[in-house]
């Protein structure tokens, strides 16, 4: 019966070889698993229009993460993709009001069941007028940081977004890199 061979007891070229394969083996889980993330779990998406200034710009890229709602619930100032039903197109745009909540806009600023929202870290101004509305069970109402231009939840095309319609919040801006961020 042949003993097993130790890896000093190997020659050079053999355990180079395994060595070899070794990384080829990491190489290529590595890989699978870079794919999979990528196909299944985050969705590179590129900034188009202005409606997310000073936050976003046009042609920056994002990342974003379709599995963040299943592990954990909305939260409000989320940044999150969906696609318009009505319309079908799809927007970047920031969570402000809950399930249940009422939200009301008065010279800009935005209340959140009777209480001031402070919106200093992600607006350089305020703007628009919105009579209070409740938001329904299992829907969020959604703003753009550019309240002026921004088409959000205070239009009628868009309205409140249901959280089943809701692709996915952003994780990181790719590019430009001078740009890179984690949002967390």
């Amino acid at each position: 019966m042949e003993k097993k061979r130790t890896r000093t007891q190997l020659n050079k070229w053999e355990y180079g070889k395994l060595r070899i394969a070794a990384w080829l083996f990491t190489f290529a889980v590595a890989l699978a698993a870079s794919l999979f993330l990528y196909s299944f779990v985050f969705q590179e998406v590129r900034v188009t229009g202005t409606s997310m200034q000073p936050t976003f710009s046009e042609g920056e890229v994002l990342l974003v993460n379709r599995l963040s709602f299943y592990i954990k619930s909305v939260q409000r100032g989320q940044i999150v993709i969906f696609r318009n039903r009505k319309t079908g197109d799809e927007y970047i745009k920031r969570v402000i009001g809950l399930p249940g909540e009422r939200v009301l806009i008065r010279e800009g600023c935005v209340y959140i069941n009777g209480i001031y929202l402070d919106e200093s870290d992600y607006l350089s101004f305020a703007a628009g007028e919105l009579e209070e509305i409740t938001v329904p069970p299992e829907h969020v109402f959604l703003l753009g940081d550019n309240r002026i231009i921004s088409l959000d939840s205070r239009d009628e095309s868009v309205g409140c977004v249901r959280i089943q319609d809701l692709h996915g919040s952003v994780f990181l801006r790719l590019l430009p890199l001078g740009s890179f961020t984690v949002f967390l």
